[in-house]
């Protein structure tokens, strides 16, 4: 991802976030590096990290959390039907 130093920095954030911890590294969707510009990289590095503080971790399945592992009981089963 590439964040300009126009960027609307709210959207940027919230792209990033999802786009990292949404397919939680299991997709070809997840971005693995951010581009920032150096005008805004202070501003959106403090917005960032705020946000990451705010993320729950544990059980995809489970109402609340942010990310986990099989975030839908769809691709559990699709999982562990492949096994």
């Amino acid at each position: 991802m590439m964040i300009m130093d126009d960027a609307n920095l709210e959207l940027a954030v919230d792209g990033c976030l999802w786009a990292g911890s949404a397919p939680p590294g299991s997709a070809a969707t997840a971005a693995s590096r951010v581009v920032v510009h150096r005008k805004v990289y202070r501003q959106f590095c403090d917005e960032f990290i705020a946000r990451t503080r705010t993320l729950i971790v544990g059980d995809g399945l489970k109402c609340g959390d942010a990310s986990g592992p099989d975030r839908t009981a769809r691709r559990s089963c699709r999982r562990s039907s492949n096994t």
